[in-house]
């Protein structure tokens, strides 16, 4: 680990059992850290997450956007502009 200030997750992500750490920290040293690689944590890019999970159960990413859409007030978004955002930052 490059960040002993992240420790804390590698360590809960091992005790949890977790199949993988989501996280856009290229500097915490996760995705060389040998004790993760043994233990198949895989290193996941939210972006990432957020897409593998909508596409297995798009209804609860409809109704997730219109949440988000709905907690947007300073600027408020619609859902499409939501999207397009997602699209354009992040090649959702």
């Amino acid at each position: 680990m490059n960040d002993p200030d992240d420790g804390h997750v590698a360590h809960a992500a091992l005790i949890g059992k977790a199949d993988a750490i989501v996280t856009d920290d290229s500097r915490a040293g996760f995705t060389t850290s040998a004790v993760l690689i043994d233990a198949g944590v895989e290193i996941v890019h939210p972006h990432e997450f957020a897409a593998s999970t909508v596409a297995a159960h798009p209804e609860a990413g409809v109704r997730a956007l219109v949440a988000m859409s709905r907690r947007m007030t300073t600027p408020s978004r619609t859902p499409r502009e939501i999207l397009d955002e997602l699209r354009d930052r992040y090649g959702m």
